[in-house]
């Protein structure tokens, strides 16, 4: 008895996992954007993201919907909403390792020097996937204090530089030259600097300072 109570408990929770899923899947949310293939061929019309299957639709003015992977595509991007930045998914090799690896699709968080760039976290195991993930409720725009779904990677000279390492790894390492200044920062903003949202504002403020140098050069070369 208590092995049939078992098995009726699991196909239960199964069957109710599967359900959350196929419930969970959102129906395409359109964005005025472009993207960019791999050729080189720039394509305009509006564009669909889905993070769990890494996909991009783009859906052509005379209403053809296409899907591409990373494979296919150098970039794509829209503006966001009111207030928030325009949004920018570009393709790299899809691993913090040295050893090559398929391409897969980025967020770009941060440009300049240091650019950063966020994936979402590979889900592992059927009940992770059905009731943590974030494609079943929101397309988060903007890097959150609290987002926990997604994995932060420094991308330096075709390195992943996670911020798990962020003080060592990034800031001890390529961003030595402003300390004072961004010591500074963190303080006037009172920024907790182990926080994932303290580092991305660090890093923001650091390529505003190294863009700001050399621009100055710039101007007293020329």
């Amino acid at each position: 008895m208590h092995v049939i109570r078992l098995l009726v408990l699991v196909g239960f929770l199964v069957s109710t996992a599967l359900i959350d899923v196929s419930a969970g899947i959102p129906k395409p949310t359109w964005q005025t954007g472009y993207l960019i293939l791999a050729d080189g061929d720039r394509r305009a019309g509006e564009l669909d993201y889905n993070w769990q299957a890494e996909t991009v639709l783009l859906r052509e003015p005379d209403g053809r919907i296409r899907a591409f992977s990373a494979s296919q595509v150098q970039q794509f991007g829209w503006q966001a909403s009111p207030g928030q930045k325009a949004r920018l998914f570009i393709t790299l090799p899809g691993s913090i390792r040295q050893a090559p690896a398929s391409l897969a699709f980025f967020e770009v968080c941060a440009e300049g020097p240091i650019m950063v760039v966020r994936r979402m976290k590979r889900a592992h195991g059927l009940f992770r996937r059905a009731y943590n993930n974030p494609i079943r409720n929101f397309d988060p725009e903007t890097p959150d204090p609290h987002d926990s779904f997604f994995d932060y990677f420094a991308h330096i000279n075709g390195q992943f530089l996670s911020f798990k390492r962020f003080y060592v790894a990034i800031y001890q390492a390529h961003m030595a030259a402003y300390r004072q200044e961004l010591q500074q920062f963190v303080q006037v903003r009172h920024l907790n600097e182990k926080s994932q949202f303290g580092q991305l504002r660090i890093v923001e403020q650091y390529n505003r300072l190294a863009e700001r140098q050399t621009a100055s050069v710039n101007t007293l070369v020329n």
